[in-house]
């Protein structure tokens, strides 16, 4: 993805544990709303909250990251 290490270390995160299709998870990286909000959490010693989630229920919407919680919380 990436020469960031910090990026790297996120995206094992985020494969290991919520197991995105290749291109769900490409996605986050290569989407300039995305990569701002992965630089500001890892920027910023404030920030101590990113959540990464799916928009929709059934997984068939996009994956996102966020520094706040999402409106809507799938239980799985």
């Amino acid at each position: 993805m990436d020469t960031d290490e910090r990026l790297k270390w996120i995206e094992t995160r985020i494969s290991t544990s919520l197991r995105p299709r290749a291109d769900e998870l490409r996605g986050i990286f290569v989407r300039d709303e995305s990569r701002a909000t992965l630089i500001e959490f890892f920027s910023n010693d404030e920030t101590q909250r990113l959540f990464v989630f799916f928009t929709s229920e059934d997984r068939s919407g996009s994956l996102k990251v966020s520094l706040n919680a999402p409106k809507k919380v799938m239980i799985c």
